[in-house]
């Protein structure tokens, strides 16, 4: 839904107005202390719900993480790795591995 243009128009006039006053009557250093003393000493309300009641991607996002390091894991344990596959690529095709050399590092 796009915003009207007359209503956005009267809040921006409004709000720079609002910033001219503003910077003609300057407050104290005091003031401005009391003021950001405040706002630290202001703490977040705890989290209360689920974990898993965030948007789907963060779900989707946390199960791709958790499969990539089951599958990182099981290559670890079972030395699923490059030269695992290049021995395998030798002992198979020892022509083919000649075609395929320049892509293990």
């Amino acid at each position: 839904m796009k915003p009207d243009d007359e209503s956005v128009k009267a809040i921006e006039k409004a709000l720079k107005a609002a910033y001219r006053k503003a910077l003609s009557k300057p407050v104290r250093p005091e003031w401005e202390k009391q003021v950001m003393s405040h706002v630290y000493s202001l703490t977040a309300p705890s989290f209360q719900g689920n974990p898993w009641d965030v948007p789907a991607i963060w779900r989707v996002a946390a199960a791709v993480c958790m499969s990539a390091l089951i599958i990182l894991a099981f290559s670890l344990i079972n030395n699923l790795g490059p030269e695992y596959e290049a021995a395998r690529l030798l002992l198979e095709d020892p022509l083919g591995l000649t075609f395929v050399q320049p892509l293990f590092p």
